[in-house]
């Protein structure tokens, strides 16, 4: 049973090697463009979000405001 377990992992990690020998890595150029892509998105959903933010607590304050609670 044991020499089984053993004999599956080592076709396991055969087979996985194998695997990423197939893989096509992007270059360096397309790591950083996407990399930069993904910053400035990520800042732009974030300062969206936040302006959401502002303009929602603004409009409740607002609506606390004039309703008195």
């Amino acid at each position: 049973m044991a020499n089984k377990k053993i004999a599956d992992t080592i076709q396991w990690l055969k087979d996985s090697w194998k695997e990423l020998k197939r893989v096509t890595w992007p270059t360096k150029d397309d790591v950083i463009a996407t990399t930069i892509a993904v910053l400035v998105l990520t800042a732009i959903f974030s300062a969206a979000i936040y302006a959401s933010d502002k303009v929602i607590s603004t409009a409740v304050e607002y609506i606390y405001r004039v309703v008195g609670s």
